[in-house]
């Protein structure tokens, strides 16, 4: 009887413990956070830029009109399409009758300006003419005399000095004779007449009178004192008459407002051309070619100004897309960047070339995007949507994004151990601090020697853990 009773205690004790073991497998499924891991992988890190934009085209059309015409009507809007001929406004034919007759009151007018300035620049001319003219006539004058002069002078003292010379030769013959008669008077004296012939011989060497050829010196200094006063006062005379036509031969200074009233009396004729052109078409605009209307600056009721009234992108040029991004996505874009285009067609271009990044004047801290789009693949006009992407790697060590917490500077991963326990082995996480490199919206890059390729870290848990809390795997 007390062995079946000691049995009985036995079997109870072992129900009871299997019951407990349930009982605490069951609060321990319950406590125990279930997670998801995954090892290290390599991977290409990818920075994607997104934003909207807008197909334009690359050669544009202006549309000028005359200044201060009153539009009766605008036809178009901004970005529509229109054919070419295509009627854009409607200007008021009163107002460009009452501008045609205002033109020809001004051609005319810049016409007689024109034709009086011509006749005072003709008369000018024709008396610096007659000016040049004379001063050349006074020039050959005061040559020819003053030569004329210098000559005369020149033969009134050729004339002196010939007297003088005549005189000087007489007078060397007379002095010879006397010096020959002395000699033949000294002769005598020897022959026992030296008395007469000494009387004979003094009154042969009685000095001369001298006063003739000084006389004579006097008028050749006086001649050549003459020629050197001819001379200077026909140099001074020559000098002041080539000055005189230097002076004359001097061009009159430029004068441009005959030429400024030409060029306006030509734009004015061609005004008018234009308001006749459109008097003929009943004041309406139309379209110079197939296009898109890029702007309008053209209103109804408005009048037009000196800016373009309307612009057109031209079908027959090539696509560009334009759209904006900031300052920050400045970092993974930049021209020779490849986008990927997303028209609202459905349209999807890819490969496009970025051909240039600017800061937008009107929009500091923001960024005009432009690329270069194949023809016919989007129309002009059409709004797209863009995502530019930079890839960089790979790296050896990537996580996904979702094994990553802490602030920047301070990132740390769980990471799955196994552990001894008084149940056996259990999983539990350690943290582990690592250096981010870089990273996308999927994946973070860390550096190298932050984990091992074989070390598998936490993805994903069912609720809040921390370092060495205990960990189960989720059923794949």
């Amino acid at each position: 009887m007390d062995r079946k009773k000691l049995l009985k205690w036995c079997a109870l004790f072992f129900c009871a413990m299997v019951l407990f073991t349930f009982l605490s497998r069951a609060a321990d499924s319950v406590s125990v956070a279930k997670v998801s891991v995954a090892a290290p992988q390599n991977q290409v890190i990818v920075h994607a830029v997104n934003g909207t934009g807008k197909i334009k085209g690359t050669k544009e059309t202006a549309v000028f009109l005359p200044e201060g015409q009153k539009i009766a009507q605008v036809h178009v809007n901004a970005g529509e399409a229109v054919k070419k001929g295509q009627v854009l406004l409607t200007l008021l034919e009163s107002s460009l009758k009452e501008s045609a007759v205002k033109k020809q009151d001004e051609i005319q007018e810049i016409s007689l300006k024109i034709g009086d300035i011509q006749s005072q620049k003709d008369v000018a001319q024709q008396k610096k003419q007659y000016e040049a003219s004379r001063a050349q006539e006074d020039l050959d004058t005061a040559v020819s005399n003053g030569d004329i002069n210098i000559s005369n002078a020149q033969n009134e003292l050729n004339i002196a000095n010939q007297r003088l010379a005549e005189y000087r030769a007489e007078k060397a013959a007379r002095e010879k004779k006397k010096n020959q008669e002395q000699n033949n008077g000294e002769a005598d004296f020897s022959d026992g007449n030296a008395q007469n012939d000494l009387t004979d011989g003094n009154n042969l060497m009685e000095p001369e009178d001298n006063s003739q050829e000084q006389a004579l010196m006097d008028d050749v200094r006086a001649k050549t004192e003459a020629l050197n006063q001819v001379i200077m006062s026909r140099n001074q005379e020559v000098k002041a008459a080539g000055r005189a036509r230097q002076d004359a031969s001097i061009p009159e200074a430029r004068d441009s407002t005959g030429e400024t009233l030409e060029t306006q009396l030509i734009r004015l004729n061609e005004e008018l051309e234009e308001i006749n052109s459109l008097i003929e078409k009943k004041g309406q605009v139309e379209a110079p070619s197939d296009g898109v209307i890029k702007n309008l600056s053209a209103q109804s009721g408005g009048q037009t100004a000196q800016d373009a009234a309307a612009v057109l992108y031209e079908l027959t040029g090539g696509l560009i897309m334009e759209g904006s991004i900031t300052k920050e996505d400045l970092e993974y874009v930049s021209a020779g960047s490849v986008a990927t285009l997303t028209g609202t067609s459905g349209t999807e271009v890819e490969n496009v070339q970025v051909q240039s990044v600017q800061e937008d004047s009107a929009n500091p801290g923001t960024f005009i995007l432009t690329a270069r789009v194949p023809e016919s693949s989007l129309t002009v006009g059409e709004s797209v949507d863009f995502t530019v992407e930079k890839k960089n790697g790979p790296y050896s060590l990537c996580v996904p994004l979702s094994a990553l917490y802490g602030a920047e500077g301070q990132e740390y991963v769980f990471v799955q151990e196994t552990r001894d326990s008084v149940l056996g082995e259990v999983q539990v996480v350690r943290k582990a601090f690592v250096t981010v490199k870089e990273k996308d919206e999927s994946w973070a890059a860390l550096q190298e020697g932050s984990l091992s390729t074989s070390q598998k870290v936490i993805t994903g848990t069912d609720r809040e853990i921390d370092d060495g809390s205990r960990i189960r795997l989720q059923e794949s």
